[in-house]
């Protein structure tokens, strides 16, 4: 299981009654960072089509020790354009998502409420 990397702090004592530095031993994790993923459903919405609840969900591909969260953003590369081709709310408003420790799914959802624009091409 991918976990962070965690640290061993060695501490000392002296007799001297000074300050003695402390010395740090890193474990590195043996494991790659899990990929993100995301799906969505329904995966097309008609251009003249009615208001459609779509529903993003968001999954590792194996479990970690601590929570991922996850922020959704509609990315630059879309080739829709925000307010030309469609309008957007999503529910929860905040776009983010937290999937826990030990798990690969999470227990909620994003719904982005899309309302297509008729551009009449």
């Amino acid at each position: 299981m991918y976990e962070n990397n965690e640290t061993i702090v060695v501490n000392g004592i002296s007799s001297l009654g000074g300050d003695v530095s402390s010395a740090t031993v890193t474990l590195a994790d043996n494991e790659t960072e899990p990929a993100v993923t995301l799906s969505v459903s329904p995966s097309s919405v008609a251009e003249n089509g009615a208001t459609t609840t779509v529903t993003v969900t968001v999954g590792l591909e194996r479990a970690v020790t601590s929570p991922t969260r996850v922020q959704l953003e509609i990315a630059d590369e879309s080739t829709a354009t925000l307010n030309d081709d469609y309008t957007a709310t999503y529910e929860p408003v905040s776009r983010r998502l937290t999937i826990p420790a030990g798990d690969t799914t999470c227990p909620d959802n994003i719904e982005v409420i899309v309302t297509p624009v008729n551009d009449g091409l």
